[in-house]
């Protein structure tokens, strides 16, 4: 319930979009692109800008993430899952320390994000969970690896239809 209410009180007015930070996803670009377009307010963490501590620092600004990047699953240990920045890993560790609350929707432009551990085979552990358990309203996440160009392709549909033709988050 608290995802619902805070994605009723969450206007989706702004994004962070991180591309690329290893820099070797030749359509990240494109990707983020995509992304930011219908937003008036963003901000793009580019290669080398996409650090631990800039995507940390930025994230509470924005109501709409979008990082385009490599995923890691430590399904023995979620909490030591992340997302590769140019610097290194940005663990689901690092994120529920940084208590962020009031974001409308976090997607996960990264190879198997979506993956739960295997240390709790009744409970969900997983990078996705952990954003919602930090106060994140929604998630988008792949369960398994992507290719670039086809995750380009599919988030581009996913804007057009939720910013442009105004459907729900979970129709687009």
């Amino acid at each position: 319930k608290a995802a619902y209410v805070i994605a009723q009180k969450t206007q989706a007015d702004s994004i962070l979009a991180v591309d690329n930070p290893q820099q070797d996803l030749p359509n990240s670009n494109y990707e983020v692109t995509a992304a930011i377009s219908s937003f008036s307010h963003h901000q793009v963490l580019r290669h080398e800008e996409a650090s631990i501590s800039n995507v940390l620092s930025s994230l509470p600004n924005y109501d709409v993430l979008h990082l385009c990047c490599h995923g890691t699953d430590n399904l023995k240990n979620p909490l030591s899952s992340g997302l590769l920045m140019s610097d290194g890993l940005l663990t689901l560790r690092n994120v529920l320390n940084s208590q962020l609350s009031g974001i409308r929707l976090v997607i996960l432009a990264a190879d198997e994000t979506g993956l739960s551990g295997i240390s709790l085979p009744d409970e969900v552990v997983s990078f996705p969970s952990g954003l919602l358990q930090s106060g994140i309203a929604g998630v988008v996440a792949p369960l398994w690896s992507v290719s670039d160009f086809s995750t380009m392709m599919l988030f581009t549909r996913f804007y057009i239809f939720w910013r442009g033709e105004n459907l729900e988050i979970a129709q687009a």
